[in-house]
């Protein structure tokens, strides 16, 4: 299942692209602007860090560790 992305950044192009990847909304480059879209709601969706949590970020804390440990 595709979800909408909203991509915002402050120096560069920002969009809101719809499930089918239609741009509904974009600002220019370097284009100063109030960005103001409508984002459709999805119904309950199963995603990969709502099922394992933040792996990345325990695995980054345990290689740290290991590396002050190694170091020591």
């Amino acid at each position: 299942m595709r979800l909408p992305i909203l991509r915002i950044t402050h120096i560069g192009i920002s969009a809101l692209l719809l499930q089918e990847r239609r741009i509904a909304a974009e600002t220019g480059l370097g284009e100063e602007t109030i960005f103001a879209a409508t984002v459709p709601v999805i119904g309950e969706v199963d995603t990969l860090f709502q099922n394992t949590g933040d792996v990345t970020g325990k695995a980054s804390l345990l290689a740290a560790l290991l590396l002050i440990a190694a170091s020591a």
